[in-house]
């Protein structure tokens, strides 16, 4: 039948097609010098698991080399929550300009009634720095911008919002808190 054959050869184009796909990807994979950023969406499932890229995503391809790498931390912030969003645009005066102005949370949920606002930040620390010294400066460096995203929760609901940062590439979560000594999770 002359539907299936070209059924059949689309079928060969579009391997063919991801193939080259892959080839590419491991291009790019071999020539990264330093470090290697990859971008996927994942779903987590209602057993708090990663559910596995669509198996047309390039990521699927070495999917089991980097489904390891996810941690608990990792999943807790981005569990299915009460009022969880991601890049949450909230509008607010400034009342130095005047103007309305933006800011956008990169993930905020709510966690037994308690508003968390989370930061994320790829940076990690120099090779002759201490991961604790490290976390220590991205806490006072990002002290004011977390405290102006607490001032902005805190004026739209009353649950006493909490901040962290979150360090995807060292797996570490610090929570802030401009009264008490820092706090810095290790994550397994």
């Amino acid at each position: 039948d002359k539907n299936d054959v070209f059924e059949y050869l689309g079928y060969l184009k579009r391997k063919e097609q991801f193939a080259e796909e892959k080839r590419l990807l491991y291009v790019a994979c071999t020539r990264a010098i330093k470090t290697l950023h990859l971008s996927v969406e994942l779903k987590i499932t209602e057993k708090d698991e990663i559910s596995p890229p669509s198996k047309t995503s390039l990521i699927a391809a070495i999917w089991p080399f980097i489904s390891n790498k996810f941690n608990d931390k990792g999943l807790w912030i981005l569990k299915n929550r009460d009022y969880a969003h991601s890049e949450k645009k909230l509008n607010y005066l400034c009342n130095e300009t005047n103007y309305i102005k933006s800011s956008v949370i990169d993930r905020t949920f709510v966690y037994k009634k308690q508003r968390w606002i989370i930061d994320y930040k790829f940076s990690a620390p120099a090779k002759d720095e201490s991961i604790t010294s490290f976390i220590n400066e991205q806490l006072n460096r990002h002290a004011k911008q977390l405290e102006h995203y607490i001032d902005l929760f805190a004026k739209i609901e009353r649950k006493n919002p909490r901040a962290a940062l979150y360090f995807p590439l060292i797996a570490r979560f610090a929570e802030y808190d401009k009264f008490a000594p820092v706090k810095t999770l290790k994550i397994k």
